[in-house]
């Protein structure tokens, strides 16, 4: 039996499940993935129909546990990017016909789409229209297209090598920056040189149902993705949170040296530690998380 933190078992046990919030793509074409059901396993990859939309998973990613923070001064949010080797690339931003050679639905193989010119590296953002009118689009840019295309019946794709969805309706979603500057994915996600990450999924948060929603804190939630955290995540970036989670418990402070990703492992963990173990010593939040700091002495809520 795979282990429950494994790879391959991880995702198939968080695709589909209820409360897990997938996307798929870069900045410059993402999808969400709605709705929650049971996969069926094939010989092409686990299967799933919800929400209006399929999704296909395959094997082969590499996973990224982060943390970062969020616009309330007590919360963060965290989540798992699923990588593969490579650069992403500006996209072409031009579109062109093209022919469908790895759809969901055997059927749909080799029948004619649309790219869209947004993908960067291996990901692909494709259009299968309804109508043969829509390829009157192809050699135009993605900046003319979006309003042509928007409006008109057909399924909306984006295809990586790990996870392919499909969806009828305009969902599909693109940065303007991310055309121009190439960038696949938000500064302040931890990715490590040389991967891109194609796909998302954020697990059901400890302190919220959903952004803007504050719950009660749920032990169990919070545990179970820190186990994630300290299996999937950047090893250098575990082991300066384990060292500060140590100083608090202990007493002491001795402010670590830290760069970008680092200083926000440290905000996240004084926000956890104010819902485990309340609010943090007055110099670390003086030192690192003046808003966390700010909060606390406005009272609750604030």
């Amino acid at each position: 039996m795979d282990e429950p933190l494994e790879t391959g078992a991880l995702l198939a046990s968080m695709f589909g499940a209820e409360g897990h919030l997938w996307s798929v793509g870069t900045l410059s074409a993402f999808m969400a993935l709605e709705g929650c059901g049971t996969p069926e396993q094939t010989p092409s990859g686990l299967i799933l129909a919800a929400g209006g939309s399929r999704a296909r998973l395959r094997p082969g990613a590499q996973l990224l546990a982060f943390e970062t923070l969020s616009s309330d001064p007590r919360g963060w949010n965290h989540g798992i990017a699923l990588c593969l080797p490579g650069t992403p690339g500006k996209p072409s931003g031009r579109i062109t016909r093209v022919s469908d050679d790895d759809p969901i639905i055997p059927a749909d193989r080799g029948h004619p789409v649309l790219d869209l010119g947004l993908g960067q590296g291996p990901v692909r953002a494709l259009f299968r229209p309804a109508s043969e009118d829509a390829f009157a689009a192809a050699g135009l840019a993605w900046s003319e297209a979006a309003a042509i295309l928007a409006p008109l019946p057909g399924e909306w794709i984006v295809d990586t090598p790990v996870l392919r969805v499909e969806r009828a309706g305009a969902v599909l979603h693109s940065v303007p920056q991310a055309l121009e500057t190439g960038r696949s994915h938000a500064e302040t996600t931890p990715v490590p040189p040389g991967l891109i990450p194609l796909a998302h999924v954020f697990p059901p948060h400890p302190a919220r149902h959903r952004p803007g929603e504050p719950m009660a804190f749920d032990p169990a939630r919070h545990a179970r993705f820190q186990a994630i955290l300290s299996r999937h995540g950047r090893p250098d970036l575990w082991a300066l949170k384990q060292e500060v989670m140590a100083q608090l418990a202990e007493g002491r402070f001795a402010p670590p040296e830290t760069d970008r990703h680092g200083a926000t492992v440290v905000r996240v963990a004084l926000r956890q530690h104010l819902h485990l173990q309340g609010p943090p010593p007055r110099e670390w939040l003086d030192r690192f998380d003046r808003p966390l700091l700010r909060a606390l002495e406005e009272g609750p809520g604030r």
